[in-house]
């Protein structure tokens, strides 16, 4: 469920200054525009960091998501890695499709293109 809408403002009132951060929600992704990202860049991060999406705006428009990192644990790791190794097949394949990849761009590299 989407939470309410706040509004960021600085406003400076004596000696004082008051800081209202503005994000929006639409589809359980915060927005916020370029500057409130930038003025709030540690908590956008803190956020990202708890799970949350943020989409920065400019002008309106959405220019970019920021969105926590994948993270992959340990016995996942280890359990890719041991079927990989039980499959000679596929070490076989994957080392000559790395061997043509560099054979092709080796062979591209000795072609001169402005002697052709």
């Amino acid at each position: 469920m989407p939470k309410p809408a706040m509004h960021a403002h600085v406003v400076e009132q004596s000696r004082f200054v008051a800081l209202r951060v503005s994000i929006r929600y639409s589809d359980l992704v915060r927005e916020m525009t370029a500057s409130e990202a930038s003025r709030n860049f540690s908590a956008v991060l803190d956020a990202a960091e708890e799970g949350e999406t943020i989409v920065v705006t400019r002008a309106g428009r959405r220019v970019a998501t920021i969105a926590p990192a994948p993270t992959v644990n340990a016995p996942e790791l280890r359990a890719v890695f041991s079927r990989w190794q039980g499959d000679p097949a596929f070490d076989d394949s994957l080392e000559a499709r790395i061997e043509a990849a560099r054979s092709s761009v080796l062979a591209d590299l000795d072609n001169d293109p402005w002697l052709d």
